[in-house]
């Protein structure tokens, strides 16, 4: 086709008119290069054109009208060429495949000439094509590239007509039996000359089975493919080495085909993208980096950035090092415009939106608290970070809930980044990377985040605890605070200022104070409704019980209480606590109309500052060891209820055996003086069961009444005389007789057991 371009003068003015063909004049440099197209003229006037030598075809291009018209006057550009294009003739020519692709093509693009944006908006163009391609199920680079051909064409039909004769086919779909079509090969000795009609069966086969699973390459699945369906047959050699012979090229299909039924059956079947063989772990894609986080950021306070990690340090109980611990769950807020950390949360806890509110609740809060918890020796003008932001870009885990809620509520624009992006909030995680990996500190029980086979855990080094683990955070977030900032973060104004600290925290300062109005702050009925940790206590005579530990206050009589829905009775106070801080809760007081503190009952708690988690903790150890010493009280007791009952046993065999024969009345008769019997004979300075007790012959009341009377005047009362060695026990084995004791020898209480015996 002949496209003429008209150029006509009228006094100083120019003509020219849509679908002219410009080019740049010999031996000239201009903004137009080669030969382009006037495809239409923008609302501000300015020229736009697209190129007709480039392929592929680019996007138009806008010039300034000023600016083209006076290249135009200057001769640089070169109006009315005549520039011949590869278009059909005609369109009656067409076969009906050609006739049904060139209205399909008209159908896809004619929605997007209805308006001229898609041509002048650059920005919105991606957007419609990507509308228009999902629409018409095809893809957004069909869509570009038959919008550009329409235009390459002067906006005519005929340039979207397939170019079959470029390929060497009619278009229409090849036959089986007829020969092979497509571009002839440079090497026709290796050549395929099979059409796909007649191997596509097998083709399609192949691919299901060796290339669509992911296990091969292209190339593989094809081998495989060909040594499947096109083997003529099988060669021993004499070393016994098996090779297939495949039948010769002309007969084997090719590549080229086996590639087309491969992206033919992933269309068909719905599988966009198709995984690297042999690659376990595939490729993340490229990040298309559109900005900074601190764009269009005007001063601090205006956004902060909030999120969550595992701290991957092994801790151990502070009440006993021997026990290992899980992770800790640190979150961290940073100030986007100056790259301050502005507050943290950390906890034995997974995150969760009470720990989130806890991190604001630090980030708002004065900093002189921290340091005095935590024992260092800092300032508040070491982090004077105690306020709230305008925005707040966080994870949608903690902050898409009823619970958080509230932070809208307090005038807080809550910015929800979408999964699986934490390059929408870079800065943020960032700060996470430097805390736990930007420093040379060794930390006992530090282990990798995916571990390897084999590789340590941190439970055999672990030391830390919860208390020393935030002590070392809180440091290394001082030391990030006080890095300098880059130069493009420092205002001019600051400098002029004579302002010298250009760390983070040293621009958070300044920027408080030059661009004021981002930062909020909220009254302390607002913290502890918003941002303290919600908890329920029971109402007790003693005071509030919460977490098994007693609160008292003067004015717990005021708190506002309400009845347990069910179960048992008793009153119920919401309360709101500190998790780091056990010594301490706040009710509401209906008469004072504020929250106020009561104090923990516990005097041990409040000297160690400990903190909830770790009490119950302490808890769970108390009670594994007290269960281990009931589990040895109930073991020991079992082994001493075997010998009490054999005491028990023994002495009713022997008091059967006494009772024989002798009656009730008779046991009963006289039981003050058998009494008075066992008083004197417990005086008695060794066991009564040990002795040898001699027969004694039955004597009168008289008579044994003048014989301690005798024995009394004597006196020689001890057992045995002094020097004398105490009688040795005789062996089993021996039988000797029972040795004669002399009454002077007895006691008081031993000669009257033996009188007693002798009265039965």
């Amino acid at each position: 086709m002949i496209c003429r371009c008209r150029e006509r003068r009228d006094g100083r003015r120019i003509l020219f008119e849509i679908n002219d063909i410009v080019s740049a004049a010999p031996d000239t440099s201009t903004f137009v290069e080669g030969f382009a197209r006037v495809v239409g003229i923008g609302p501000a006037g300015d020229i736009y054109l697209i190129r007709l030598d480039i392929f592929p075809l680019t996007a138009p291009f806008p010039v300034p009208s000023s600016e083209f018209r006076a290249a135009i006057e200057a001769g640089e550009i070169l109006l009315g060429q005549e520039v011949e294009l590869e278009l059909v003739p005609t369109t009656q020519q067409l076969t009906p495949v050609e006739e049904m692709k060139k209205e399909k093509a008209v159908s896809i693009i004619a929605p997007l000439f209805e308006t001229d944006e898609a041509l002048f908006d650059s920005e919105l163009r991606g957007k419609l094509f990507q509308k228009r391609a999902k629409e018409c199920n095809v893809s957004p680079r069909m869509v570009r590239r038959l919008f550009y051909l329409y235009l390459w064409g002067g906006k005519s039909d005929r340039a979207l007509v397939p170019r079959y004769f470029k390929s060497g086919g009619l278009g229409l779909q090849q036959a089986a039996g007829s020969k092979r079509r497509g571009r002839k090969a440079n090497d026709k000795t290796t050549a395929s000359q099979v059409p796909l009609p007649a191997v596509r069966e097998q083709l399609e086969k192949g691919a299901k089975m060796f290339f669509l699973q992911g296990a091969r390459t292209l190339e593989e699945a094809f081998m495989e493919t060909k040594k499947m369906y096109y083997k003529k047959g099988t060669l021993i050699e004499s070393k016994g080495k098996i090779k297939e012979n495949l039948l010769p090229p002309e007969k084997l299909p090719s590549l080229g085909q086996f590639r087309y039924v491969c992206e033919q059956l992933k269309k068909e079947l719905g599988i966009k993208v198709r995984k690297v063989a042999r690659r376990i772990r595939q490729k993340r894609p490229n990040w298309d980096f559109r900005g900074w986080s601190r764009d269009q950021v005007p001063g601090p306070g205006f956004r902060f950035e909030i999120d969550a990690t595992k701290v991957q340090v092994r801790l151990v109980s502070r009440f006993n090092r021997a026990k290992v611990l899980k992770e800790a769950t640190l979150y961290i807020i940073i100030d986007v415009w100056s790259g301050a950390i502005v507050g943290y949360a950390l906890s034995l806890h997974n995150a969760s939106w009470a720990l989130a509110s806890q991190a604001l609740h630090n980030c708002f809060t004065d900093k002189q608290a921290v340091f005095d918890r935590l024992g260092l020796n800092y300032t508040s003008d070491d982090w004077p970070c105690h306020h709230l932001p305008s925005r707040l870009a966080a994870d949608r885990g903690e902050f898409v809930s009823d619970k958080a809620g509230l932070v809208p509520g307090i005038g807080i624009v809550v910015e929800i980044m979408p999964p699986m992006c934490p390059e929408r909030k870079g800065k943020v995680e960032s700060a996470i990377k430097d805390v736990k990996h930007g420093h040379s500190h060794r930390l006992p029980g530090r282990h990798p985040k995916v571990r390897m086979r084999r590789e340590n855990d941190g439970t055999d080094s672990a030391a830390l605890t919860i208390y020393e683990l935030e002590q070392i955070i809180v440091e290394i977030i001082i030391g990030l605070n006080h890095d300098p900032v880059p130069s493009d973060y420092i205002p001019p104004e600051m400098i002029e200022d004579g302002e010298e600290d250009v760390t983070h925290i040293g621009l958070y300062r300044w920027g408080l104070q030059h661009y004021c109005g981002h930062t909020r702050k909220l009254a302390d009925t607002e913290i502890y409704e918003n941002l303290m940790m919600k908890g329920v206590a029971s109402l007790t005579p003693r005071g509030l019980y919460f977490k098994s530990q007693t609160f008292v206050s003067p004015t717990v009589v005021n708190a506002v209480t309400y009845k347990r829905a069910s179960g048992k009775n008793g009153l119920l106070v919401d309360i709101r606590y500190d998790e780091h801080r056990a010594d301490r809760i706040w009710f509401f007081d209906r008469k004072a109309k504020k929250w106020v503190q009561a104090l923990n009952k516990d005097e041990a708690v409040i000297r160690r500052k400990a903190a909830f988690f770790e009490l119950e903790i302490f808890r769970n150890e108390v009670k594994r060891l007290r269960r281990d010493a009931k589990d040895e009280s109930l073991h020991r007791k079992s082994e001493r209820d075997k010998g009490i009952r054999q005491i028990v046993k023994q002495a009713e065999e022997e008091a059967r055996e006494d009772r024989r024969g002798v009656s009730k009345a008779t046991r009963r008769k006289d039981m003050r003086g058998s009494t008075e019997l066992e008083i004197e004979a417990a005086k008695a300075p060794t066991p009564l069961l040990m002795m040898p007790v001699p027969p004694v012959m039955p004597a009168t009341p008289v008579q044994i009444g003048s014989e301690l009377q005798e024995i009394c005047q004597g006196n020689d009362l001890t057992p045995a005389a002094e020097g004398m060695s105490p009688p040795i026990a005789p062996l089993p084995d021996q039988q000797h007789p029972p040795p004669e004791v002399n009454k002077s020898d007895l006691t008081i209480g031993e000669l009257a057991m033996q009188m007693w015996r002798s009265r039965r």
